[in-house]
C-alpha cells in the first residue's frame, strides 16, 4: 500500500475492501471465473492457431502434385520448363519442382510367412531438400537420421524411408538395418539362394522410420532405387552375387570376432587367396541409418561393412563355398542383426520425366491463382481437393483470429459491466457514510483514490489467480495425454506462432486492456457518483 496515503484512508481501504470483495471473497471468485473464461478462450485460440500455422507451413501441405496424362506427355514435360522461370517462381511463391515416380513393391517381412505390398514415391533428394528435412524432422522421425544429418544421404542410395505402420505390417518391432524386396529371380536357387515362388530376398537399406510421408504413401526412396528395380540389377540369378561375401555387421557385434569367424569358415572351403576388408570398403548405395559414419579426408567412410576380397584379381570365390559359409554365419549371427549384402551391378539409365510433377510452395497465398493461371491453361489436371484444402487453412486461420478477438472483447465488456454494477450496488449501500466522510472534509479525489485501489486490487488478485489456474491446466493436459496430433497442446496461453513479432501479445494485451478499462471505469463511475453534495448523499436526495 502506498506510503503517501493517510492512515485513516488505509484503514478505510482495508475495511471497505473486505466489503467490496464480498463475503468469503465471493466477488473476487466470480470475477476470477470470468477471467478464467477469457484466458481459456485466448489459450485455446492460440493453441488452435499454432496448430493451423504448423499445418500451413508443413512442407507436406505446401507440396502439390500434377499427375502425368499419358496422352499429353509433351505438355507435361514442357510445364516443368515454365516453372524454371524466376518470374513465375516469384509470382506464385514456388520454391522448386521435381518429376517423381510412383510404384508398389512387394516386401518380405520379419518372417518368411509375412509379406506386404507397399506404395512408394521416388524422388531426387537434391531437388527436394526441404521436403526431405520435413520427413526427417524431429516431430516426424521415429527412428533413423535426424533432419541435420539428411545431407549425408547420397543420390546414388537405394535406401528407403518407411512409415511406422508399414514396418508393423512387415512384422518388425524396431527398424532393421535392411529390408528385403520380394524380387523375381528364377534360377537363383541353382546358385545357392533360397527362393519363394521364384522370388529372392533382395536387401535394401533402411534410411529411417517416420510417422507419415507426403501423399500418404508407405515408402519414400531415391529415384536410383526405382531405376535399379526396373533393370536386371536385383535379379539374384547372378553368379557374381553368389560368389561374393559382403556383410553389414552392427555395432553390437564384435567386428574382429566376425572377421576371424568368416575367414576361418572360408579358408576350409576354398583355395582362392583372400582377405576380409573391414576398413576401406565404401558402398555408398548400401548404407543404412544403422551404419557408423566417419569423415575421412573430407569424404564419408561407412563402418560396419565386411567384404571378402580376392587378392588375385582374376580369381573369384566359388559360389558353393559362399553359400555354405553364409548358411553357417546366418545361423550364428542373424539374430544379432548381421545382414548379407550384394555388390549390385548398378545402371544409370535415363528415367524420363516421371509419373508426377511435384511443386513445392513457400506459402499458399497464390495457390489458387497458380491453378487458374498456369495449370488450367496448360490443359493439365490438378487435384482440386488439394487446392480447396489449402485455401481452407487460410480461411480458418483468419476466422480463428477474428473469433478469438471477438470472444475476448465480449468477455472484457462483461467484466467491465460486472465492475460497474458492483460499484453502483456497493455505493447505494454506503452513500450515507460517503456523504458523512465528505462532510468531514475528505475530498472526492481521495475517495476516488480509495476505490481505485480497492477495485484494482480486486482485479489484480482475480487476474493472478486466473492466470495461474489456466497455466496449470495447460501444463497438466499433456501429462494426461490430452493433446492434438503431433503433440500439439490444446492450450497455449503465452505463445502464438501466427503473431511472430510478439508471441505473448494477445494475453499481454488482454491483461493491459482489462487493467486500463477497469481503471477508467472506476474513475468515471466514482466521479459521477461522488458529484452529489454531502447532504444529497446523506439524505438520499
Amino acid at each position: 500500500m502506498r506510503k503517501d496515503i493517510p492512515d485513516y484512508l488505509k484503514l478505510f481501504i482495508v475495511r471497505e475492501g473486505k466489503v467490496v470483495h464480498g463475503k468469503n471473497f465471493s466477488n473476487m471468485w466470480l470475477l476470477t471465473a470470468m477471467l478464467v473464461a477469457v484466458f481459456f478462450a485466448i489459450a485455446f485460440s492460440n493453441g488452435s492457431l499454432n496448430y493451423l500455422n504448423d499445418r500451413m507451413n508443413d512442407p507436406f501441405i505446401k507440396w502439390v502434385e500434377i499427375k502425368k496424362d499419358p496422352g499429353a506427355s509433351g505438355t507435361f514435360d514442357n510445364f516443368g520448363g515454365q516453372l524454371d522461370s524466376a518470374a513465375v517462381a516469384s509470382k506464385y511463391h514456388i520454391l522448386g519442382h521435381s518429376y517423381d515416380f510412383m510404384y508398389s513393391f512387394n516386401y518380405f517381412g520379419a518372417t518368411d510367412s509375412l509379406r506386404a505390398y507397399l506404395t512408394h514415391r521416388f524422388f531426387d533428394i537434391r531437388t527436394n531438400g526441404e521436403l526431405v528435412k520435413a520427413i526427417f524432422s524431429k516431430d516426424n522421425l521415429v527412428e533413423g537420421y535426424s533432419a541435420e544429418e539428411v545431407q549425408t544421404i547420397p543420390d546414388c542410395s537405394i535406401g528407403v524411408i518407411l512409415t511406422a505402420k508399414s514396418l508393423e505390417r512387415l512384422g518388425y518391432e524396431s527398424a532393421p538395418a535392411y529390408v528385403d524386396i520380394f524380387f523375381a529371380s528364377p534360377g537363383a536357387d541353382a546358385l545357392g539362394f533360397t527362393l519363394t515362388n521364384n522370388r529372392a530376398r533382395v536387401p535394401v537399406p533402411v534410411l529411417g522410420v517416420v510417422r507419415r510421408l507426403p501423399g500418404n504413401v508407405d515408402v519414400v526412396g531415391c529415384t536410383n532405387l526405382y531405376r535399379q528395380y526396373f533393370s536386371p540389377v536385383f535379379n539374384m540369378a547372378n553368379e557374381n552375387y553368389a560368389s561374393s561375401l559382403c556383410y553389414f555387421v552392427p555395432e553390437e557385434v564384435d567386428g574382429y570376432e566376425f572377421d576371424d569367424r568368416l575367414a576361418e569358415l572360408l579358408a576350409t572351403r576354398t583355395d582362392v587367396p583372400f582377405y576380409v576388408d573391414s576398413e576401406t570398403i565404401d558402398p555408398r548405395e548400401l548404407y543404412s541409418f544403422r551404419n557408423t559414419v566417419e569423415d575421412v579426408e573430407e569424404g564419408f567412410h561407412y563402418l560396419g561393412f565386411r567384404q571378402v576380397v580376392s587378392s588375385v584379381d582374376s580369381l573369384s570365390l566359388p559360389w558353393q563355398a559362399c553359400a555354405e559359409v553364409d548358411k553357417i554365419l546366418m545361423a550364428e549371427y542373424k539374430d544379432k542383426g548381421v545382414y548379407r549384402l550384394f555388390p549390385y551391378e548398378y545402371v544409370n539409365d535415363n528415367l524420363g520425366s516421371g509419373d508426377y510433377l511435384s511443386i513445392h510452395f513457400n506459402d499458399l497465398t497464390q495457390i489458387k491463382a497458380f491453378a487458374d493461371d498456369l495449370v488450367e491453361g496448360s490443359g493439365l489436371q490438378i487435384e482440386m481437393s488439394q487446392i480447396n484444402a489449402k485455401e481452407n487453412f487460410q480461411s480458418v486461420s483468419v476466422m480463428a483470429i477474428t473469433l478469438s478477438v471477438v470472444i475476448v472483447a465480449f468477455a472484457i465488456v462483461c467484466i467491465l459491466l460486472f465492475i460497474v454494477n458492483l460499484l453502483r450496488s456497493y455505493f447505494q449501500k454506503v452513500k450515507r457514510n460517503i456523504g458523512t466522510f465528505k462532510a468531514f472534509g475528505i475530498s472526492n479525489k481521495e475517495l476516488q483514490q480509495v476505490y481505485m485501489t480497492i477495485m484494482l486490487s480486486l482485479v489484480g488478485a482475480a487476474l493472478a489467480v486466473s492466470l495461474v489456474f489456466v497455466s496449470l491446466v495447460q501444463l497438466l493436459l499433456p501429462l494426461f495425454g490430452i493433446v492434438k496430433a503431433d503433440g500439439f497442446g490444446y492450450l497455449s496461453l503465452w505463445k502464438c506462432d501466427v503473431i511472430s513479432f510478439c508471441p505473448p501479445l494477445i494475453s499481454l494485451l488482454a491483461i493491459a486492456v482489462i487493467f486500463a478499462a477497469a481503471a477508467v471505469s472506476v474513475r468515471l463511475v466514482m466521479k459521477n457518483l461522488l458529484s452529489a453534495t454531502p447532504g444529497d448523499l446523506i439524505y438520499d436526495r
